[in-house]
Order: C-alpha cells, then structure tokens, then sequence
C-alpha cells in the first residue's frame, strides 16, 4: 500500500509512520511531506492508494484543505487527522469528500492500517458504482421508453428514456411534482385514465405489480408498474417503465385487415367433382404468408389445382401471392394449356417482381371424364400414393420457379393416368422441411407414411392429419414455415364418400 502522509508536525509524521510499522503483515510506502504544496508535487509524480492529510498545514488551514486535495485527485481516497475528536469537523469532512476521519494519537497502527484497507476498500466501490450507475442512466437514455420512480406521496424522483422526446416531455418540469399534476394535467387523458394510472402507483407501493395499458396525447403506452424497495427500509415508493406501442398496434391491425384480405382470396368452397374427393388448406406461420392454394375452372371443363410458394415470409410475399392469383384466374378464363399459362404468368412475373423474389408453383389440370392428371410444376413436383400406401410416383416440375428467367418456358408436360384410391399431394416446403430439435426435417418418407397411415379417410382428414403429423414430429407451438396444400382422392365410381381416420 503506497501512502501519502501530509503533515506539518516531525512528531505526528513520526507516531503514524513507527505505528503502521509495528502492524503484522502490513507491508506499506509510506511518502511523509509537510505542505500541500509538497503534497500536490508528489501526486504529480506518482499514483497512491490512499492520502492521510492534516488539516492545518502552513499553505493551508481547515476544510478549504480538505476541498482543495479531494477536487484535486478524484481517483484517490482522502482520510482526514485531526488532533481532536470533532464530530462536526468528522461530518463536515465527510461531506466534502473524504472517506474517513481519524484523531491522532488515539488509535493504535493496526486500528489506523484497517481504517486505511477499508477506505481504499470502500472508495474504489463507491467508484466503481458510480460508474456503473452512469453507465446504466447512459443505457437508459437511449431506451425507447420511459422509466420513472415516485415515492410514496406520488411524487416523481426520477424520469428518464428515449419515449420522452415521442410525448415532448422535459423531466426538470416533472420532477418533485405529483403524478396527476404533472403528466396528465397537460395531456388530452380523460378523468379515468388518470384515475387508473394514479390508482396503479398507489397499489405498488401497497406492495402489489400492476400492468396496463395508458394514452398520453394520442399515444398508446403499455405500462408496468412495481413496488420500489430499499434495503432495510422496505417499499420507498414506485418504479414504472412505460413502452410507447403505437405504431406496433397500427401495424397490428393493418396485418390483421391484410390477414383478412389473403383469407378472403382463398377458395370458400372445395370442387364437388364426380370421382374426385378434393381437399385445400393454408396454415400460415405468420399472420400473412407467401403460400396459397386455389381451384380453377378452364373453358373445356377440366379443374386447374394451384398450390403456390413465394420465396421470403411477411407483405411482400403475401402481396405477391394474390397477384399470381389474380394472374392465373385472369389466364385460366382463356386458356386451357397449363403450360401455356405458366409461360405467361412467368413474363408477368418478372416484369413486376421486387427484390429478387421468386414462386415455387404446382399447377394440375384434372380431367374428369378421363381420369388423368397434366402436371406442370415450376420448381415444384407432387406425388401419387397408391391405394396400398405406396408412393405410386412422384411427378418433377416441367420448369424453372416463377420469376426468375423471363424466357422461361415450361414445355414438359406430364399426363398421368389415376386409379381409384390414389392419393395426390399438392404440397409446400413447409410439410417436408418441418424440423426437431436433433435439425432432422419430416422429409418425404414421413409424409408417405402419414398419408399411407390415414389411407382410407376423406381427403380433408388426410390433409389435416399430415399437418398434425409434421407439427408432432417437430414438437413445436407454432409453424416454422407455412404449411399449404391440396389433397386428392380418387375415389371408385360408386363410392359416393370416404370413411373416417381410425383411432
């Protein structure tokens, strides 16, 4: 321990210095000097853990040498001798800065060496929660929201955080003053909401946490508010942090009346097809998604299947979806070569596409009287389950994703001949890429299995028992990925229904 010892009297320089000494396992430097001026050219010098300064020195006498030494060296701990027992001079001393006081003469060294452990001790923790206590009012500072304490007469203490420039409130014109006279005095709040924010501090400091929800000057806020404790004394006051979620409740209903929008653009009904038990869903991970199913209806009277996949998660995909939707309605009413209308919706596509975005597409044309299937995939394949659980055949996309290449053409086509009890799969990523926690994904073969397992049901109940299926094995509350699709039964020319999922 490096010391500086600061006074003027030989004998007091003298009794401090043989004292320390005389303490076992003390080891300190101790550097005597009799002004404050010698006092500051060694600080100059060198670093020292800790200063014993008297009080009446030749250059200076009293408290002003308290002050002038404590300003001067704010990294050091200051300990006061005097040579008597003045309790006001003690407080006096305290106040101004130094860490402790001592009368010399009256404690022995290892008294004095353990006054001097604990001032160092106690100084560098004081700093280093002075630091930290900065450093968290800085953090709060740029906190998007407002944090405030009151003491138990609703008094504000404190207030801070970024919210406070969204409701132009300075914290110098709050503080001191009541919470009903400060904020909502100056705020468009009717008499309740002042009422249940001011009833909401009362019940902390009652000992009880209170949530809710407040407007300030058209702002919707959501508010917590807790007991305010202090060791030893209990319940101070309060503690209220209130977040500013205007914006985020706009946009919630703008997603919702969106969400309603898509909802409302998927088919209301499912075909009733002789021969054909059909079966569409769209489970979205989010409130809006990229994915959609649809039916369309071409002038020679087959039935188109549309299950589609926009690249990304949020608007823009959900936007996009609806607009190859309107494309494929629009085309369908004029062209019955599914290929043909896969090239056209790919040009307009690529015309109005942003930012990079792409389409997986299954595009099936049923033809009743034949019972066959013209599959015309961009990007994207189905498969046939046959009436034993077998996957019969998987049938490939004829071309490249939507979107990409404006000269894309999709040529390869695929008729396949169906047989009753097959089972069709119009599905999206979501069923095959659901994962568990071990990164395995449901893949293709679970997906057989699930169908194979559920054969003899309708189609809606295939469909719904594979999302429940995937959903299981992932072992998750809430989709990773939206989950769309269509289901195709087909069925004996007798058999006028399906039976139910066993079990």
């Amino acid at each position: 321990m490096k010391i500086l010892l600061v006074e003027d009297s030989a004998v007091d320089r003298m009794f401090v210095t043989h004292s320390l000494r005389e303490v076992v396992d003390f080891e300190c430097d101790l550097v005597p000097c009799d002004s404050l001026s010698k006092a500051f050219e060694h600080l100059a010098k060198a670093s020292f853990d800790v200063i014993l300064l008297d009080l009446w020195l030749p250059d200076s006498e009293g408290m002003q040498t308290c002050q002038r030494v404590v300003s001067a060296v704010r990294g050091t701990p200051v300990i006061v001798m005097t040579g008597t027992d003045d309790r006001a001079l003690a407080t006096e001393a305290i106040r101004s800065g130094a860490q402790d006081y001592l009368v010399k003469g009256a404690f022995p060294g290892s008294a004095m060496a353990r006054v001097l452990q604990y001032a160092i001790d106690r100084f560098h923790f004081h700093q280093d929660f002075a630091q930290q206590e900065n450093q968290f009012r800085q953090i709060l500072s740029h906190v998007p929201a407002i944090i405030w304490t009151t003491d138990c007469d609703l008094l504000v203490t404190s207030v801070q955080g970024a919210g406070l420039q969204q409701i132009a409130l300075d914290p110098d014109q709050v503080l001191g003053k009541s919470l009903d006279a400060t904020l909502f005095a100056k705020s468009d709040c009717d008499d309740a909401a002042s009422s249940s924010f001011v009833h909401s501090h009362q019940c902390a400091i009652a000992g009880h946490a209170e949530s809710l929800e407040s407007r300030y000057n058209d702002r919707l806020f959501e508010v917590k508010i807790d007991p305010l404790h202090q060791p030893e004394t209990g319940i101070v006051g309060a503690i209220g942090i209130a977040l500013d979620v205007t914006e985020r409740r706009n946009l919630d209903h703008e997603i919702n009346f969106a969400r309603l929008i898509q909802q409302g653009l998927l088919p209301a009904f499912h075909p009733q097809l002789d021969g054909f038990d059909i079966f569409g869903g769209s489970f979205p991970a989010k409130q809006t998604c990229g994915d959609w199913f649809d039916y369309l209806m071409f002038p020679d009277g087959s039935l188109g299947l549309v299950v589609g996949d926009v690249s990304g998660k949020g608007f823009g995909p959900a936007i996009l979806s609806a607009t190859m939707a309107a494309y494929l309605d629009v085309l369908a009413e004029s062209h019955t070569d599914i290929h043909e209308i896969l090239t056209l919706c790919n040009r307009l596509i690529c015309k109005r596409r942003l930012d990079g975005q792409f389409a997986v597409l299954s595009l099936g044309q049923l033809h009743p009287g034949q019972r066959t299937i013209t599959y015309g995939g961009a990007g994207e394949e189905i498969m046939i389950i046959d009436r034993d659980g077998n996957q019969k055949q998987k049938v490939l996309s004829s071309g490249y994703p939507l979107g990409l290449f404006q000269d894309s053409r999709y040529d390869d086509s695929a008729t396949v001949s169906l047989e009753p009890d097959d089972i069709l799969l119009f599905l999206t990523d979501g069923f095959r890429e659901a994962m568990n926690e071990y990164d395995e994904q449901f893949g293709d073969t679970r997906i057989v299995e699930s169908v194979a397992s559920n054969r003899t049901a309708s189609a809606r109940e295939i469909f719904l028992a594979l999302r429940q299926s995937a959903c299981d094995f992932a072992d998750i509350h809430s989709q990773q990925d939206d989950m769309t699709g269509i289901v195709v039964k087909v069925l004996d020319a007798q058999d006028k229904s399906c039976q139910s999922i066993s079990g």
